[in-house]
């Protein structure tokens, strides 16, 4: 028995859809879908176009209990000689789930910038027709819009998506894809550690809320897609010229933007430098208000001793005037002393008839 998550449903003559074993469990209970007998099957296998149908899955060693999609019975070897193009997996279940509604998402090579890119449709499990056979894309990213804008119209305005849990691609479906123009982008589908993957995932609520929460992950958070291109990038002539004229004046944006980054760090430097030139100006300016104000106390206090000494010179002047009239009192006094000293000494005759 071989178990598969995804078919294809039938709807009409011309057109089908890809619908996951839930979906088809629920629409064959509402008897929208017919599973027996086989020969009015509606689903069918992707990889081989062999009648399906959805079973519940149920939790047991090794599995999570998803439900599947299974041969009916009596079918020879279905896969025998053919080569198996997808290893179905709880996990890769879950990544279907969230991507197929996604509205952008991140991608990043080993070395290289991340790429945003807003899809204009995800075609999943998309079955091409190659030179090299028929192959199966998990998504067929047609791209709405990339960021950088160019970097879309190098890849024709599509993207091969694999997300990698066991399985490698084939040779064949790399160059077969490559020749169609469609690169493929090889990514390690890793879930959040934050993101608690339940024991049983046949409870369908269980699934929702892993498959939102890995949805919200990549596209509403700086998370990425890790991973790498496995074939050839070739640009139909078409997207080159488109290409070529963005990446030019993306490069010449990229060399304005860091000339501009040149500026802005020239600008905060000499901003740095003014700053340090104003702190000094406040210092400078500080310490002239301080010499100042000690210059007026000098002058103050100069003015006091000014004054002080000007009255210590009149004092001195005076003292001087008082010492020059002291002594010349002093002078007098020797003379008027002397001649009384003198006229003491006379006779009395002549004190009588000399009158001096």
């Amino acid at each position: 028995m071989v178990e598969k998550l995804y078919a294809k449903w039938k709807k009409s003559e011309n057109q089908f859809v890809i619908i996951d074993s839930d979906t088809a469990l629920g629409l064959k209970n509402q008897a929208t879908i017919i599973t027996n007998p086989k020969d009015k099957a509606v689903l069918f296998d992707i990889e081989t176009d062999l009648a399906v149908r959805p079973v519940k899955g149920r939790k047991a060693k090794g599995n999570r209990g998803l439900s599947y999609y299974s041969f009916y019975p009596g079918e020879d070897s279905p896969l025998k000689g053919i080569s198996k193009q997808i290893e179905w997996s709880d996990e890769l279940k879950i990544f279907l789930e969230a991507f197929k509604s996604i509205k952008k998402f991140q991608i990043e090579e080993f070395g290289s910038l991340p790429v945003i890119i807003i899809p204009e449709k995800m075609e999943q499990l998309k079955v091409i027709d190659t030179d090299k056979g028929r192959v199966i894309l998990k998504f067929l990213v047609k791209i709405d819009q990339t960021y950088p804008y160019s970097w879309g119209y190098q890849y024709n305005g599509v993207l091969g998506l694999e997300f990698i849990f066991t399985g490698k691609p084939t040779p064949s479906k790399k160059i077969g894809l490559e020749e169609k123009g469609i690169s493929l982008f090889e990514a390690h589908a890793n879930f959040p550690k934050y993101v608690d993957i339940p024991d049983d995932l046949s409870i369908r609520k269980n699934i929702d809320r892993v498959v939102n929460e890995v949805r919200d992950t990549y596209q509403n958070r700086n998370y990425h897609l890790l991973g790498k291109f496995i074939n050839k990038k070739i640009t139909f002539l078409d997207y080159q010229e488109k290409y070529q004229t963005l990446k030019h004046y993306e490069d010449e944006k990229e060399i304005l933007k860091k000339e501009l980054e040149k500026l802005h760090n020239e600008k905060l430097v000499l901003e740095d430098e003014l700053r340090g030139i104003e702190e000094k100006k406040v210092v400078q300016r500080q310490n002239i208000d301080k010499e100042n104000k000690l210059y007026l106390s000098y002058q103050q206090k100069n003015e006091y001793y000014q004054l002080l000494e000007n009255k210590n010179n009149e004092l001195l002047a005076a003292n001087e005037k008082l010492k020059r009239s002291e002594s010349k009192l002093s002078d007098e006094n020797l003379v008027i002393k002397n001649q009384f000293n003198k006229y003491k000494n006379r006779s009395l005759w002549a004190k009588i008839w000399k009158k001096e």
